[in-house]
């Protein structure tokens, strides 16, 4: 497995898989938070050099880590929301949509189920989008993430 984050200590599989990440405010809480919300623990957590990690599993299969740093991270406001497409089946999109938000404390902004394939490289068909926005934090930041699901080849 290659580290593109220069670790050297050790680190456990599948650690590595996961699509995304999140900086928590208290490991614990954030993990039995996501349990209750229905993820899976694939990683518990464990010490780095710098902090806690884990990775959870959303219904769905959504592979996301959880961190937490010894010393609280300061960053300069972001200048735009970066782009974070999530991939999940058209089966399991709204059992990922339900547990997230509950996670999150987010709310579900924008639901189209018919949208124009061609934003993802497949024009042609139609693929269903949802637009989850989280909470905005103490540093004026606010996660959001497309959910995209396959309506059509």
């Amino acid at each position: 497995m290659l580290s593109t984050f220069a670790y050297q200590t050790p680190i456990p599989y599948p650690f590595g898989s996961e699509r995304t990440g999140y900086l928590v405010t208290d490991m614990d809480q954030a993990l039995a938070s996501a349990r209750q919300a229905g993820a899976s623990v694939v990683v518990e957590s464990f010490k780095d050099p710098i902090g806690i990690d884990a990775v959870i599993q959303w219904p769905g299969g959504v592979m996301m880590q959880l961190y937490w740093h010894f010393t609280a991270p300061s960053y300069a406001p972001l200048a735009f929301i970066p782009e974070n497409r999530i991939y999940v089946a058209r089966d399991r999109i709204d059992n990922f949509v339900h547990a997230f938000l509950h996670f999150s404390r987010g709310k579900l902004i924008s639901d189209a189920w018919h949208a124009d394939g061609a934003e993802l490289g497949r024009p042609g068909s139609e693929y269903g989008a949802k637009l989850l926005a989280g909470p905005i934090d103490n540093d004026g930041r606010r996660y959001v993430a497309e959910v995209h699901s396959p309506l059509s080849r």
